[in-house]
């Protein structure tokens, strides 16, 4: 194989199947990850492909089957060469989705695992621990720096992409869990830090360990992660601690199916409208999206308060100003934000109707020609993502202190309770 097939972290080498339209056969194959490649997990296949490179670039998927793994792997084709060293043809492939699950079907005791990209958090005070233990439901989840016993290769990793925290799972009464369990478990994980941080955080080869020592499951590859940067959350760095109370209430919002699903979809929009990323007005856009969800959910889903068509036959303003009210968060729009409170108190708007009339101004065009008039989008886009911050917390259960995204003079290790704690 050339140079490329062989870069990275040897995870598995064996014998696999390769499956592309009527053409099958098995081959010789590498898996490698590495954090610093767009697609951190690669499959180096070689031997006679010619029968197969057809295939590579038309319509049928390429599929892999690998010993341990329940499904066949959906791939795409990387790089391909015909006659490399010896003669021999070769092929990088990486799978279409960036987590594959290897399972020996024995029960396991603990799970270890990397997390990529989590913050410095300060999880009981300055100058104290930067580690902490999260329960709930009978499980136990151990987060730390990585120990120089236990360093990750640094040529798998770099400053955007990088290990940063050790994590273990285990259950507290130190009984046996299954592959199943565990990848539930690192699941609620990652969206709780992720949450947390405001940014995308995965844990990344993990791998669990049988009660006689023996490997017994494995993570290939990663979860959504965001490059590497300030964090821009409700947690503030040196309240870390808060994690502890909030995780098992934020769990408990995760074992309904439904809710699970809406904390997934909220979670996708509140992290994808980063203002560096789409601007202060596609935030603003995504943002509501998130917040309209969450008032379904709670309205008509949860609490019963509205049927479909009655929740229909709200204006987005109505049906957001509805929901802040059974969560006990404020309408009015924070005094700081100064230009935003300016226009609604033009307009004779609350906190819901300010953010719904912006974000119609942006979606919409002018009723009137030549009409150009400049919004205030950076304090509606703070005041939306204030907005997603309290619901989650609200839903998850949160009684803590929280790190107020809407004061103007804002640092580090400033927070205060939240609205319906005061």
């Amino acid at each position: 194989m050339d140079n490329e097939s062989k870069s990275g972290l040897t995870l598995w080498t064996g014998i696999v199947q390769l499956n592309s339209g009527d053409w099958k056969g098995a081959f010789p194959c590498r898996v490698s990850f590495d954090l610093n490649r767009g697609n951190t997990l690669d499959f180096a296949v070689g031997g006679s492909l010619s029968g197969l490179m057809g295939t590579f670039f038309s319509s049928p998927p390429i599929f892999v089957t690998f010993p341990g793994v329940k499904d066949e792997v959906e791939c795409y084709v990387r790089s391909s060469r015909l006659g490399g060293q010896a003669g021999e043809d070769s092929a990088v492939l990486c799978p279409r989705f960036s987590i594959v699950h290897v399972e020996s079907g024995s029960q396991m005791r603990r799970v270890v695992a990397g997390l990529v990209n989590l913050a410095p958090y300060l999880f009981v005070g300055p100058g104290q621990s930067n580690s902490c233990t999260l329960n709930a439901e009978g499980w136990e989840i151990q987060i730390a720096p990585i120990p120089a016993v236990f360093e990750f290769p640094a040529e798998i990793q770099g400053e955007p992409y990088h290990f940063t925290h050790l994590l273990q799972l285990s259950r507290s009464d130190e009984q046996q869990f299954s592959a199943s369990d565990a990848r539930s478990r690192l699941e609620d994980v990652s969206r709780f830090l992720s949450f947390c941080s405001g940014r995308w955080i995965s844990t990344a080869l993990a791998y669990g360990i049988g009660s006689g020592g023996e490997l017994a499951y494995q993570e290939w590859g990663t979860g959504q992660v965001s490059v590497n940067g300030s964090t821009d959350s409700c947690l503030d760095l040196h309240h870390g601690g808060e994690m502890v109370g909030f995780f098992p209430t934020f769990t408990r919002l995760l074992r309904s199916h439904e809710q699970t699903e809406m904390v997934r979809f909220v979670l996708y929009w509140y992290i994808r409208a980063n203002s560096d990323f789409v601007g202060p007005d596609g935030g603003c856009i995504l943002l509501q999206t998130a917040l309209e969800r969450i008032a379904w959910q709670v309205l008509v889903n949860d609490r019963h308060a509205l049927s479909r068509k009655g929740f229909g036959d709200l204006c987005a303003g109505d049906q957001l100003r509805l929901v802040f009210n059974y969560l006990s968060i404020p309408l009015d729009v924070p005094p700081e934000l100064d230009e935003l409170v300016k226009l609604a108190k033009g307009r004779g708007l609350d906190g819901p109707e300010v953010l719904t009339f912006i974000r119609n101004r942006i979606v919409h065009p002018p009723k009137e020609q030549n009409t150009v008039q400049r919004y205030p989008y950076y304090q509606a886009y703070t005041l939306a993502k204030w907005y997603v911050e309290l619901c989650l917390l609200k839903l998850g259960g949160f009684n803590g202190k929280y790190h107020n995204r809407t004061r103007k003079v804002r640092w580090s290790g400033q927070v205060e309770d939240v609205p319906w704690a005061i």
